[in-house]
């Protein structure tokens, strides 16, 4: 590819002629709709609430672990507009999940978090997800890895059949 667009960037008489620029507008159409590919499949994350920064979408079935993308939903996220948010799934379909003292989370008796309770950047008690039991069919809970993420301890499931699977880059 940069053989054919290196010449053509140095404009001579031998390399204006219809043929060389039309060479050079179907590189770039290529390049363009690679570059369009690429981006569509890439996650970028600019927050702290996972330890991963680059992440490729993926069709593989989800798995304790994964990084899932999705739409939030909540009057206290960008006030109740949607947003796209990414997290780690912790607990899934089949799961067992239970909650001890009202914020303290387990997925399979397995410690996953403490609920974040209250926010003092919006000095509000933030709301704490009440279920006992185990996790119904197509949903997953996911938590952050800070001790401040506002997630599923705060709001619940969400349903996976409408999220994106992520796989790490970097």
């Amino acid at each position: 590819m940069m053989k054919i667009l290196m010449p053509l960037l140095k404009p001579t008489n031998s390399n204006t002629s219809a043929a060389t620029k039309k060479k050079f507008f179907v590189a770039l159409l290529i390049l363009g709709g690679l570059f369009i590919f690429v981006t569509r499949q890439i996650n970028w994350v600019v927050t702290p609430s996972i330890d991963a920064t680059l992440l490729r979408y993926t069709d593989a079935p989800f798995e304790r672990g994964d990084y899932v993308t999705f739409t939030l939903f909540h009057e206290l996220a960008n006030k109740g507009q949607g947003i796209e948010v990414t997290k780690m799934l912790v607990c899934m379909a089949g799961d067992t999940l239970r909650i001890d003292n009202g914020t303290e989370f387990f997925c399979n008796d397995e410690f996953i978090g403490s609920a974040y309770t209250y926010s003092p950047d919006i000095e509000q008690d933030l709301p704490v997800f009440d279920f006992q039991g185990v996790i119904p069919e197509d949903k997953g809970f996911v938590t952050g890895i800070h001790a401040k993420s506002f997630d599923s301890r705060n709001w619940g499931f969400i349903t996976l059949s409408e999220s994106k699977n992520n796989k790490v880059l970097l």
